[in-house]
C-alpha cells in the first residue's frame, strides 16, 4: 500500500518520496521511486526505486498493445541483501495481486482505442 502517490501523469526524471505499507499491515515506511525513463508515446517506463531495506528494486513496464487488448510486461530486479528472498516473494505477491485490475483498466484502454489498435 503506497501512501502519497502524486495525481495526473508520470515525467521523466521524476523522484516520489512515498510511504510503503507492506500488505497494509506494516507500519508505512519511506520509499523513494525515480522515473529514469517514461516514454508515453511506446508506453514504457523505468523506475529505480529505494527503501524499507531495499538497497536496489528496478521496475520496467511495458504494454504491448495487442488486436484483442494489450500485453503487461513487468520485469524488475530486487536487491536486499539478506531479505532479498523475502521481498521477491511479497513482490510476486504484490503483482499477482494487482494484475487484474491492471488487466481490466487496459482492457478499457483498448476499447476505446488509446492505442489505435
Amino acid at each position: 500500500m503506497f501512501e502519497g502517490l502524486p495525481e495526473g501523469s508520470l515525467q521523466e526524471r521524476q523522484v516520489v518520496d512515498v510511504k510503503v505499507s507492506m500488505f497494509g499491515v506494516l507500519p508505512a515506511q519511506p520509499y523513494r521511486m525515480e522515473f529514469i525513463a517514461f516514454d508515453p508515446k511506446n508506453l514504457t517506463f523505468t523506475s529505480n526505486e529505494v527503501g524499507m531495506g531495499i538497497k536496489h528494486w528496478q521496475h520496467r513496464l511495458c504494454i504491448v498493445p495487442r488486436a484483442n487488448g494489450a500485453e503487461l510486461i513487468d520485469e524488475i530486479e530486487i536487491e536486499a541483501g539478506w531479505r532479498t528472498g523475502m521481498v521477491a516473494a511479497w513482490a510476486r505477491f504484490m503483482y499477482a495481486r494487482r494484475h487484474g485490475p491492471r488487466v481490466r483498466m487496459l482492457a478499457v484502454q483498448s476499447a476505446y482505442g488509446v492505442w489505435g489498435v
